[in-house]
């Protein structure tokens, strides 16, 4: 596989259940001791971040999607 190979979509789909992911397991990390409250933080606040960029490229597709090339090619 290659990164090509996966769509905006299914790339925004795959972040969100890796947040879902990360806001179940840092806790129980941060208790072990295995990394801090503002690692956790920070890691999850750039997952976010990365969340919004592809939801806004997302969007940016689909709307370049629904425009049509040449404007309205029907002849009155």
């Amino acid at each position: 596989m290659n990164a090509s190979e996966f769509g905006i979509q299914a790339q925004v789909t795959c972040v969100r259940r890796e947040l879902s992911y990360r806001r179940f397991v840092y806790p129980k990390r941060i208790a072990a001791g295995k990394t801090t409250t503002t690692e956790a933080e920070r890691e999850i606040a750039c997952m976010e971040a990365i969340l919004v960029t592809l939801t806004k490229l997302l969007t940016e597709e689909k709307t370049r999607q629904e425009l049509p090339l040449f404007g309205d090619l029907k002849q009155p």
